[in-house]
């Protein structure tokens, strides 16, 4: 029986910049790495013939290079939420308008309907349409 993972790789589908992004990443936390463990060997047989970069100059770089890492991760994942929240809102629009005209097309047809039972039910007593009670006569203030 084969081993199965725990998760679909599948699933495990990025984009390059993304992987660019955690690669530049790894790659500046590996040469940090790297070069504190070369100072601390560096040091052990002649510590005042250390030649080449500072060991501040290596951090210095490794963080530079983190962070622009991160910066990008964040300004592509900005990027797919702007997107996504550009489609979500032309669907609620669209929705919207949709209801709206389902609104209007309800009312010219309910309306008329619920005007002739009033009168065919009480013929003798007189009564205002539907359309001029107090509460549909005022207007929202816009």
């Amino acid at each position: 029986m084969p081993m199965r993972l725990p998760i679909d790789p599948a699933h495990l589908e990025m984009p390059l910049n993304v992987i660019i992004a955690v690669g530049g990443s790894l790659a500046s936390l590996a040469v940090a790495g790297w070069q504190f463990a070369g100072s601390l060997l560096a040091q052990f047989p002649t510590p005042d013939k250390v030649t080449g970069w500072q060991e501040r100059d290596i951090y210095l770089c490794a963080v530079i290079i983190f962070a622009s890492a991160i910066v990008w991760m964040a300004r592509w994942i900005a990027v797919k939420l702007l997107k996504s929240q550009d489609a979500n809102t032309a669907a609620l629009n669209a929705v919207a308008s949709s209801l709206a005209r389902w609104d209007e097309r309800m009312e010219s047809l309910v309306q008329p309907a619920v005007q002739r039972v009033m009168d065919h039910t009480w013929p003798q007593e007189p009564h205002r349409p539907l359309a001029t009670s107090p509460k549909r006569a005022r207007q929202p203030d816009a």
